[in-house]
């Protein structure tokens, strides 16, 4: 009966799960970050001085944390890519993403980036010039343009893959394993949500995305 304990404790939680109406296609993993949202730490939370004065309601502050983490990490990056032959992180994401992905069609690789087309084109542009990808013509579709990685763009990202690998265990070094794990979720919850809006809401006034998605 011992060997048990363990699933017949996790039953409530699984009782509870099932009362919020699940999707008839859930998973056993979707019930485990279901679980991790019942239980995000807070211990001494009250004790947490603000390196910085906040404003504002929970939503505004949570805006503020999150656009002032960017900005630590950023200016990490700055660092990081001061001596590099690349100078942004999305440079790095598209090499990235070419090493992983393979060859695609210019618009795929921006997508994969989740950038504007314009600015996707650019990074695209200064990749070529620097001899870090090659373009060819998609015999399948006479309009579209197929981007590599060249020899010298796959050996600067294997190169760069270790050291950003650290920036993120930096980015996250204060945080549990726990609450690592709790905040994966969270912004992983928060993609999904504003991904698509991304995406489908290019044409829309931020008015008409706010009274479709809040009611306002």
């Amino acid at each position: 009966m011992m060997k048990y304990d363990q699933l017949i404790r996790l039953l409530p939680y699984l009782a509870a799960f099932e009362e919020e109406g699940p999707k008839p296609d859930w998973t056993a993993k979707d019930f485990a970050y279901w679980i991790l949202e019942q239980d995000i730490e807070v211990d001494n939370i009250t004790e947490l001085a603000p390196a910085m004065p906040l404003q504002g309601d929970l939503a505004a502050q949570i805006t503020q944390l999150v656009t002032l983490n960017y900005k630590y990490l950023r200016f990490y990056l700055k660092k990081k890519f001061k001596d590099e032959p690349i100078s942004t992180i999305d440079e790095f994401g598209f090499l990235a993403a070419l090493l992983v992905n393979g060859t695609m069609q210019k618009k795929q690789l921006i997508d994969k980036n989740t950038m504007e087309f314009s600015s996707g084109m650019e990074i695209i542009r200064r990749l070529k010039r620097g001899q870090f990808i090659s373009s060819q013509p998609d015999p399948s579709d006479g309009r579209a343009k197929l981007v590599s990685l060249s020899p010298k763009g796959e050996h600067l990202i294997m190169q760069l893959l270790p050291q950003m690998g650290q920036l993120g265990k930096l980015a996250i070094a204060p945080l549990s394993k726990k609450e690592q794990q709790q905040l994966h979720y969270l912004l992983q919850k928060l993609n999904v949500y504003h991904n698509p809006i991304f995406y489908q809401a290019h044409q829309e006034d931020m008015q008409t995305i706010l009274a479709e998605k809040l009611g306002e």
